[in-house]
């Protein structure tokens, strides 16, 4: 099963961080990549983008949204 998982954060500067996790289970394949954006619309673009891709190549979404982030994104 491959999956992935996205995480957003703020830094000390006020960027917005994406952390974005993959692989697959029962193997060390996998990775992880660090990206900051400016603004919040630069990073829904980005998330929608990297949600799409991975569903086409049969990813599984581990959610790990909290309520403050999910604030962040839709309201």
């Amino acid at each position: 099963v491959r999956y992935y998982e996205a995480k957003i954060q703020i830094d000390l500067f006020g960027q917005f961080i994406l952390e974005v996790f993959w692989g697959r289970k029962g193997t060390r394949l996998g990775g992880k990549k660090l990206i900051a954006y400016g603004s919040v619309a630069e990073l829904k673009e980005k998330v929608i983008v990297i949600h799409k891709k991975r569903l086409r190549r049969k990813y599984c979404l581990i959610p790990t949204l909290d309520k403050k982030t999910i604030s962040l994104l839709f309201n």
